[in-house]
């Protein structure tokens, strides 16, 4: 995946996951620290400027764009 979002020319990566409760899945293998997480594995391909994560499930998502 990282290899398809380097050749599109993104610079700018956003993580978020498609759960609808995010947990520990999303905070430890999607935006922990270690080394075979998603957020590393960006930031290890050395390819883009900045690599953000969002943490919220898309029911949390859902509630606070219908609060809108």
């Amino acid at each position: 995946m990282i290899e398809k979002v380097k050749e599109a020319g993104f610079k700018n990566v956003i993580l978020r996951p498609l759960m609808v409760v995010a947990g520990d899945h999303a905070n430890n293998d999607m935006a922990g620290d270690d080394e075979d997480s998603w957020k590393s594995q960006f930031e290890a391909s050395g390819a883009f400027d900045s690599i953000d994560t969002q943490i919220a499930g898309l029911e949390r998502s859902r509630q606070s764009s219908s609060c809108m």
